[in-house]
């Protein structure tokens, strides 16, 4: 995918829907002080041309989640991912119901997991993903990471409007 250049409007609308992303296109136009005209269809050609997707991040702790975790690492050398998918380990993984994002290679691995509680990832992490793969003996390096979901700010994790205002070196008194 080849990168897309973008115009000065373009450029602070990207900002703008990456910043206030609960504005409606009025309430935006106002923020960034552009027509709402021009703004809705920069926001279209943006998503037309690929630069922006909408999703929609849920409520972890209204959905009685507590506890989030990680884990990444590397595989030993020679362990191809068709050997460990054919592994009961493998299945157990793949099929528990926390297990929310997960990416393996031939070498590397990474998986995202949430619970209600501690115990639940603690279980995940360590019994089900690090002692079976080592037993198996899987595993070169691995790091385990939990945090409440209340000092996470998932939400925050996509924030990119730091990075947006340094790349199009926008000054920081001059946005909204």
């Amino acid at each position: 995918m080849r990168p897309v250049r973008l115009m000065s409007l373009e450029k602070k609308v990207l900002y703008g829907i990456c910043r206030y992303p609960d504005l409606n296109d009025v309430e935006l136009a106002q923020r960034l002080e552009v027509k709402r005209s021009s703004l809705t269809a920069v926001r279209n050609r943006l998503t037309r041309k690929g630069v922006v997707k909408n999703f929609y991040l849920p409520n972890l702790e209204r959905l009685n989640v507590t506890v989030m975790g990680a884990c990444f690492g590397s595989f030993k050398p020679g362990i191809q991912f068709t050997k460990r998918r054919q592994t009961a380990a493998f299945a157990k993984i793949s099929r528990v119901p926390y297990l929310v994002f997960a990416k393996t290679t031939d070498t590397d691995y990474l998986g995202f997991f949430l619970g209600r509680d501690y115990a639940e990832v603690k279980w995940l992490l360590h019994e089900l993903w690090v002692d079976r793969y080592t037993a198996l003996g899987f595993l070169a390096e691995t790091t385990l990471v939990m945090s409440p979901v209340k000092l996470a700010h998932t939400e925050r994790f996509f924030d990119f409007t730091d990075k947006l205002r340094e790349l199009f070196a926008y000054k920081l008194e001059a946005l909204p």
